[in-house]
């Protein structure tokens, strides 16, 4: 492909991005380009930049120059929760995020936030999420409409695009 069509094609994407930490140089116009369903691996020895890289595409830093391009959309003024409900999230390695939580509880408690519906009940009703734990024994309860109409299968559906 070429021209417009091929560039429908990139998910994301970095243009001359430009970081430093005081003189430090990090990058010098980086470009990156992941397409459509491929996957890459960022490898490199510690100090190399590969966190560094993560935290300017999902937002954590900002480039001194140079954009970020999420689906096409210049990305690098955005928050990282702005990011995120533009469908580009970060995990972390870190597995005990909600203590107390399952598995499927903590999936469901992800979707009500990507969908605005965290700390809102089923009849969008505030709710404050001690008065909910306390109530209904878990956080994510106030999103159990979500989990049973939709059930796992839907859930999938809705994770971020990347």
């Amino acid at each position: 492909m070429t021209g417009a069509a091929a560039n429908t094609d990139v998910v994301l994407a970095t243009r001359d991005v430009h970081m430093a930490f005081g003189g430090l140089v990090v990058f010098e116009k980086l470009n990156f380009e992941l397409r459509r369903g491929e996957r890459h691996a960022i490898i490199g020895p510690n100090g190399a930049g590969k966190t560094t890289f993560v935290s300017l595409v999902t937002g954590l830093l900002t480039p001194r120059s140079g954009d970020v391009l999420f689906n096409g959309a210049v990305i690098t003024g955005l928050s990282p929760q702005q990011r995120v409900k533009a469908g580009l999230a970060r995990t972390f390695q870190i597995n005990t995020l909600f203590r107390g939580l399952n598995p499927l509880e903590s999936v469901v408690l992800a979707l009500c936030e990507r969908e605005g519906r965290a700390g809102v009940s089923p009849r969008g009703e505030p709710r404050r999420p001690r008065e909910d734990l306390a109530r209904r024994g878990s956080p994510g309860a106030h999103c159990s409409s979500t989990m049973q109409s939709s059930g796992v299968n839907h859930a999938t559906t809705r994770w971020p695009a990347l």
